[in-house]
């Protein structure tokens, strides 16, 4: 039996895996961004006012929710 890798893109719901940029391990945040080895991470309040946007290599991420697609 292979182990499957969920695939990290845009829109997905992730938690840092280390701190990073004065962010602590555990902060999560949206993928507004999908690029080949690094995501952009929007980190935003209870309000969805965006607090911080960080370049996080995706080996750093951890899925916290999947976006759902428009195709079913």
């Amino acid at each position: 039996m292979s182990a499957t890798r969920t695939v990290i893109g845009e829109h997905d719901v992730v938690a840092l895996l280390n701190a990073v940029d004065g962010r602590p391990k555990g902060t999560e945040g949206a993928v507004v961004d999908d690029q080949p080895t690094r995501k952009w991470v929007e980190v935003a309040n209870e309000r969805g006012e965006c607090l911080d946007i960080l370049f996080v290599p995706t080996e750093q991420l951890r899925l916290v929710g999947k976006c759902p697609t428009a195709a079913t």
